[in-house]
């Protein structure tokens, strides 16, 4: 679990953060899988221009990723995974949510 609060007078914004993230492996099968949920709230501190209020985020997200141990290539195992995001404006333009399919490289030591 992880958990940072980011405020400074010399930004335009101030964030809270917390996210907890989960690996689980099969004892039956050489696969791994992880976890990660997150969530993060960013008030901005100055206004957009055309806009009356101040920016306001909520972010939540989620990561569900399955890594087989006994594939490689070039000493990296691939990982497979998808990525939901919502994030929560009360400015119609940045209210988006998205949802990623992903591969990638990983190595463990």
């Amino acid at each position: 679990m992880r958990d940072t609060v980011s405020k400074s007078a010399n930004v335009a914004s101030f964030a809270g953060n917390l996210s907890i993230g989960v690996d689980w492996t099969l004892e039956i099968w050489p696969l791994t899988l992880s976890g990660d949920l997150a969530y993060s709230h960013t008030g901005f501190k100055n206004l957009i221009i055309g806009y009356t209020g101040k920016r306001m985020d909520d972010n939540v997200s989620f990561e569900l990723a399955l890594t087989h141990e006994n594939i490689q290539f070039y000493g990296l195992n691939p990982t497979f995974g998808v990525n939901w995001a919502r994030n929560f404006s009360n400015l119609n333009r940045y209210d988006t949510e998205t949802v990623q399919v992903f591969t990638r490289l990983t190595a463990a030591f």
